[in-house]
């Protein structure tokens, strides 16, 4: 990637970007068809200090994002997303120290979110579509590294100077099908393609395989994390330099893009839930 690296080979460089601010927003909105919310997210932000021996006095700032989107109709859907949220807090918080939790911990954190809504489907004698579910998609920040991990097709997209970039990647039939080698326009056209291969609570943990990711912030960053209400019909992709480029911006007003962008969806979708949350993250120069 031109502008991120991963964090691990991160580490073999001396001098690494500085976050030096970290501004967020969310919001979610029922949409226009439907009459409940099977949406659900949570922001979790820190910033402390310490003084070295030295007297140099250092900060970190700590961030998690998650955002949910239910499946299962009315308690059952806003159960999965509210479940799955509330178990990764209270699993990620105390791992959440001056490094992020690598891919092991992670696997077991979202393992163990998955086990609880599957246990509650098997308790209820859920079946079939009445099993509730929801997708999952997490950012951690910890300085200027990160953490993404995501489960199903909700998204997160990274917007900086070089332009828009979705880096994570719809866990569906078609592209399933196209990491076995069909052809791209065949596995899009069928009537299934969208249909999601991977979900948190209808299966037990040896069917979860969420796709995890490491990465670093090395100049002004904004990411988007989203439902598909959202990002449906290329909403973003087509609509990224007058809604979200501004909001790199240092000083950009977040709550009311976040908003906007809500608006828009409701505008062009509206046949969905919509749920987004944007981070703003300024990096210090390094200097050689």
């Amino acid at each position: 990637l031109p502008v991120m690296a991963t964090a691990e080979a991160s580490r073999a460089i001396d001098a690494k970007p500085r976050l030096i601010s970290m501004r967020h927003a969310g919001l979610t909105n029922v949409g226009k068809q439907r009459t409940h919310n099977e949406d659900n997210f949570a922001i979790s932000s820190q910033i402390t200090t310490h003084e070295t021996p030295n007297r140099e006095v250092l900060t970190t700032l700590r961030g998690l994002f998650l955002l949910c989107d239910g499946m299962g109709g009315h308690a059952g859907g806003e159960v999965a997303s509210s479940m799955a949220i509330e178990k990764i807090v209270e699993k990620f918080i105390p791992f959440w120290g001056n490094r992020l939790p690598g891919t092991k911990k992670l696997r077991e954190i979202i393992h163990a979110a998955n086990q609880s809504i599957f246990e509650l489907n098997e308790s209820e004698l859920r079946r079939d579509v009445g099993r509730m579910g929801t997708t999952l998609v997490l950012l951690s920040i910890c300085n200027s590294e990160v953490a993404i991990a995501h489960v199903g097709d909700s998204r997160i997209y990274q917007i900086n100077a070089s332009g828009l970039k979705q880096i994570t990647r719809d866990h569906e039939v078609a592209n399933r099908l196209i990491d076995q080698g069909v052809e791209a326009d065949v596995a899009l056209s069928r009537h299934d393609a969208h249909q999601l291969t991977q979900a948190l609570g209808p299966y037990d943990n040896h069917q979860i395989e969420p796709a995890i990711a490491f990465l670093q912030i090395l100049e002004p960053t904004l990411f988007l994390l989203c439902s598909d209400g959202l990002c449906d019909n290329d909403l973003v992709e087509q609509n990224w330099e007058t809604y979200l480029l501004p909001l790199l911006a240092t000083d950009a007003d977040l709550g009311s893009g976040v908003k906007k962008l809500i608006d828009l969806a409701n505008t062009i979708n509206g046949h969905d839930n919509i749920t987004a949350i944007l981070v703003n993250c300024q990096v210090e120069p390094v200097t050689n």
